[in-house]
């Protein structure tokens, strides 16, 4: 499979910021990271039964505004479900 550099670069920093947003707010348990490349889409699932989240709400910090521009760079559609108690999911689909 060939990625662009573009988007072997956002996939690895939405990757990255992911886990740091989950390690550094989630106190999540448990976390499941699945892969899965079938025909040239690419689905990336993230899941914690951590505090959640409200994903609707305005933050101070640029994570999710830096996730959710990079996937729109790499034409992506991008899932994020979370609330309070019921941890997060975070959703990246894109084709190679």
């Amino acid at each position: 499979m060939q990625l662009s550099l573009e988007k072997r670069r956002n996939f690895y920093l939405i990757f990255k910021e992911t886990l740091n947003n989950l390690i550094k707010y989630s106190q999540a348990k448990p976390v499941q990271i699945s892969l899965i490349h079938h025909g040239s889409t690419i689905t990336l699932l993230i899941r914690d039964d951590g505090m959640g989240f409200d994903a609707t709400k305005k933050y101070n910090g640029n994570g999710l505004t830096n996730i959710r521009k990079r996937a729109k760079e790499m034409d992506a559609q991008l899932k994020i479900e979370s609330g309070d108690g019921i941890g997060t999911s975070t959703q990246l689909i894109f084709k190679s």
